[in-house]
């Protein structure tokens, strides 16, 4: 009976069918990681052209004003905010140690710029 379905023309679609279907399943299992791998490498490309934003714009503040400052640079309306008392600001970290954080800056007088990815509620809460 196996038999006559394999070599009846309706039992070799369905054994192709189910052949395609477990194809697409062992790719979907192999390709995962790889494209979850290529996913967060192009998050954390992203992190890291939002730290040289941020550390440019910090250093074009220090020569512009002189002197020392600690701030946080918003992105979504391309300012610095000083103090974050009831300012509300959206998150821009995107790879998985930086999610939902912001680039904190911290400038002294000679210039030296650096900079933290921290949760701004942590801010807010102060």
């Amino acid at each position: 009976m196996l038999r006559e379905k394999i070599n009846s023309k309706k039992g070799t679609a369905v054994l192709v069918w189910i052949l395609v279907v477990v194809l697409v399943a062992v790719l979907g299992v192999i390709l995962t990681p790889v494209i979850e791998k290529a996913v967060e490498a192009a998050r954390v490309e992203e992190d890291e052209s939002h730290e040289q934003t941020v550390w440019d714009s910090a250093f074009m503040r220090w020569v512009a004003e002189g002197g020392e400052f600690e701030a946080v640079y918003d992105f979504a309306n391309k300012e610095w905010i000083d103090n974050l008392n009831g300012v509300k600001i959206t998150p821009y970290g995107v790879s998985k140690p930086n999610k939902d954080k912001v680039i904190f800056v911290h400038c002294d007088e000679e210039g030296n710029i650096t900079m933290k990815w921290e949760d701004p509620l942590k801010y807010l809460a102060e």
